[in-house]
């Protein structure tokens, strides 16, 4: 397995402090890469291939004007009571409604990504403990009990997994990682592998399915070449689903298991693939990914073209609206840039709204808004 240099907790687990282990479930007979794959070649296919399957081309969608787009929060909210009082028939509504639809939210992001975060994020808050973990799978588990040919329940099951042995692991550099620590994440992610496995032989298929297995591509280290193969996979599934191209993407930083200018090759091929405006919007999307709060020197954006990021985010906009989130993430990237005039826009747009999950520091935003306003 190749070593792992760093890994960004996402939010909710960076203000949870928990202790390691629970044991929730029996450990599960892990199951090889070359095994997963197999699975997820045959997900929605129906036929055995030992191939990539080429990934159709960009379905092109129906205008849709950002205003008339669900801000996210609003999407989310219900889906989070849902899961906290138990109403899985709602839940159960709400997620097919949302892969049959297709529908986005404004910024963008597809509700049925959205409906997962959702749901892993009911039940805590800054103040929870073990205790909320143990709550939280009960839960997940109480809902594959009352519906047991859900694949969204499993799905959220297994997602659950993922995040708890990322947990485990923390997000220090590999070698301040304990042995024990190591171990329990990979049972973790053990099991959430096996749950996707038992998941894929369910009627109910999800796009989410290949995102989460290519969380736990990421977690058990596959190789490249099964790495790459998983997100054909899934975009052949769904072609629209333009988060497994950032999803890999991550894969390829040097932080994990890509080379220096990887990422910034793959962001010019998968969005020139796309094409158009989506395919610009995918282009900035990567590179903010590559340029975040965890790289806070202007050498991020080295080998990123910044006409090109600039295009992405107006693509953005004009496809499905900007979220504080991602005109913080611009602004940050024309700081480091050295692109005062966009910068400054930016900051105007922005105001007060500063986003702690890209600036980490309010000194941070505040230096950034003040050199683009000289």
């Amino acid at each position: 397995m190749s070593s792992r240099k760093i890994f960004a907790i996402p939010l909710l687990l960076i203000i949870v402090s928990f202790a390691t282990s629970c044991g929730l479930t029996k450990k599960p007979k892990p199951l090889d890469s070359a095994t997963l794959l197999e699975i997820a070649r045959h997900y929605g296919q129906g036929v055995h291939s030992s191939k990539v399957y080429a990934a159709a081309p960009h379905a092109a969608r129906p205008k849709i004007s950002p205003e008339m787009l669900e801000p996210e929060q609003d999407y989310m909210r219900p889906i989070k009571l849902y899961f906290s009082q138990g109403n899985y028939d709602q839940l159960e509504k709400a997620a097919r409604e949302a892969r049959e639809e297709k529908g986005r939210v404004f910024g963008g992001a597809w509700k049925v990504m959205k409906f997962y975060e959702a749901v892993h994020v009911a039940l805590f808050n800054e103040n929870s403990g073990e205790s909320d973990w143990k709550i939280y799978f009960d839960a997940l588990k109480d809902w594959v009990k009352a519906k047991p040919q859900s694949v969204s329940a499993r799905i959220s099951l297994a997602e659950g997994y993922v995040a708890y042995g990322r947990l485990a692991r923390g997000s220090g550099y590999a070698d301040t990682v304990s042995p024990n620590d190591w171990r329990l994440q990979a049972e973790r992610v053990a099991l959430a592998a096996s749950i996707l496995s038992d998941a894929a032989k369910l009627s109910e298929k999800d796009p989410f399915w290949y995102e989460e297995m290519m969380c736990v591509a990421l977690d058990q280290g596959w190789d490249k070449a099964q790495a790459r193969e998983l997100m054909e996979l899934g975009i052949a599934f769904e072609p629209d689903f333009l988060h497994f191209y950032r999803e890999h993407a991550n894969y390829l930083q040097p932080r994990w298991y890509g080379e220096q200018g990887e990422v910034e090759a793959y962001a010019e091929e998968v969005s020139n693939r796309v094409g158009g405006m989506e395919g610009d919007k995918l282009y900035f999307e990567i590179s903010g990914l590559v340029a975040c709060k965890c790289d806070a020197t202007k050498e991020a954006l080295k080998g990123f073209s910044w006409p090109r990021i600039q295009s992405g985010y107006y693509a953005l906009e004009q496809l499905y609206g900007l979220t504080f989130y991602k005109r913080n993430t611009f602004a940050s990237m024309a700081y480091k840039a050295d692109d005062k005039p966009a910068a400054r826009v930016a900051f105007e747009a922005i105001g007060e709204n500063w986003d702690q999950t890209v600036w980490v520091k309010r000194e941070r935003f505040d230096a950034a808004k003040a050199w683009a306003s000289q």
